[in-house]
């Protein structure tokens, strides 16, 4: 059974239990979302990651909780190049 965020997002119904910082990580699924190197989770799939998947404000790349937080755009939310996203996400990929 999945459930739905606000966003449209369907995600397990049993993602993890809940704790004052999130969600505590779940072996099931990790929520990948693009996030600004500043870690202001502030609209769509990063305020997601943040309200139901444990991310973090403050913190823009790695994971925590059921998310992992991918940079595509600055501190000063200027887009990244592609090929630095890409670059950061298959190396994480990799090594995970």
């Amino acid at each position: 059974m999945t459930l739905k965020s606000k966003s449209g997002i369907e995600r397990p119904s049993k993602g993890g239990e809940s704790t004052q910082g999130g969600t505590k990580p779940n072996s099931v699924f990790v929520f990948c979302f693009g996030s600004n190197e500043a870690g202001m989770h502030g609209s769509g799939a990063a305020a997601d990651a943040r309200r139901e998947h444990g991310a973090i404000y403050g913190f823009g790349r790695g994971r925590y909780g059921n998310s992992y937080a991918i940079p595509t755009k600055d501190t000063k939310i200027h887009t990244l190049p592609l090929a630095a996203v890409r670059d950061l996400s298959w190396r994480k990929v990799a090594h995970s």
